[in-house]
């Protein structure tokens, strides 16, 4: 079973040879971006329905740890049987991704003297730097003298840099950074991965970098059979994300095989405007819905 969730994301010890099922979860409107909750990635075997899954067997990983992402852990690691997070890869270090990092440990096992193997992070090295003064408890490796000894979650941190041409590996699925302008001062991460099944996941977007673009495109290096892409508002543009007419420009020229949109804000009439794509996917020969919660799509990485 292969999951994955909005505005935010995470992934194990991954058999990349089993077909998967994505989920998504939906985040919240502009005005309650409190509630937005996270996305991860989970992998089962080939025959296993919901419940099924041995523990032994259940792999996930996470894209971002948000402020709320102890709500997606209740809501979608219980409702699937997932026991754990296997790791954890960040897309940057913006309040709305990094949060929640210290809820990692609802997740991992038990332990008041935090002797349990630690999850790892994949992160750029500006991300870093910014985090350990976010949570510098969290990032120091020893305790300072008197320092009293207080649960928290224990993590393994992995530098990864902005750059299509230096993949990384998640417990043997191999991980493609895609860099992508987050607003015209900020260098922000997108994924790509699966041989089989190509997909590609970009969540915090207003501008593609020419490498990154030609990366994922269909005109350049390959063609995706799933792109996953940031769309804010409905109309106009912002300053810090594509809107719909940028999105939908943006997958005119990528040319994937599908396209899901994530992250809309309130102005989305989900039924209507996925009414508008129907016909816009049978003029362009691209068909793009408007993603929802526990949206699941089996695919073959």
């Amino acid at each position: 079973m292969h999951d994955m969730t909005n505005h935010q994301e995470s992934l194990g010890r991954v058999n990349h040879k089993l077909p998967g099922i994505f989920i998504r979860e939906e985040g919240a409107p502009a005005a309650a971006a409190a509630a937005i909750t996270n996305v991860a990635y989970i992998i089962a075997p080939p025959n296993a329905t919901d419940g099924e899954v041995k523990q032994e067997q259940q792999q996930a990983f996470k894209r971002d740890a948000n402020h709320a992402a102890h709500c997606s852990y209740f809501r979608w690691f219980t409702a699937h049987k997932i026991p754990h997070v296997d790791s954890i890869i960040l897309t940057h270090e913006h309040a709305d991704a990094v949060l929640g990092l210290d809820d990692v440990r609802t997740v991992q096992p038990f332990s008041p003297t935090n002797d349990i193997e630690p999850t790892p992070i994949y992160l750029t090295e500006y991300a870093m730097e910014s985090i350990a003064v976010k949570f510098p408890y969290l990032v120091q490796k020893k305790l300072k003298p008197g320092q009293e000894i207080r649960r928290v979650a224990q993590l393994d941190w992995k530098i990864i840099e902005n750059d299509c041409n230096k993949p990384f590996v998640v417990s043997g699925l191999r991980i493609v950074p895609l860099p992508v302008m987050h607003g015209e001062d900020y260098v922000c991460l997108g994924f790509q991965f699966g041989e089989r099944y190509k997909v590609a996941y970009i969540s915090d977007i207003s501008r593609f970098l020419e490498p990154t673009e030609n990366y994922i495109s269909k005109d350049g290096c390959q063609q995706l059979d799933l792109l996953i892409l940031d769309t804010l508002y409905k109309k106009g543009s912002h300053n810090t994300h594509f809107c719909f007419p940028q999105t939908l420009d943006a997958v005119k020229r990528i040319c994937p095989k599908r396209a899901l949109l994530i992250g809309m804000t309130h102005e989305f009439d989900h039924h209507k405007d996925n009414e508008f794509l129907k016909d816009w996917s049978q003029r362009e020969g691209i068909p793009v819905e408007l993603a929802y919660d526990g949206l699941r799509i089996s695919v073959d990485l």
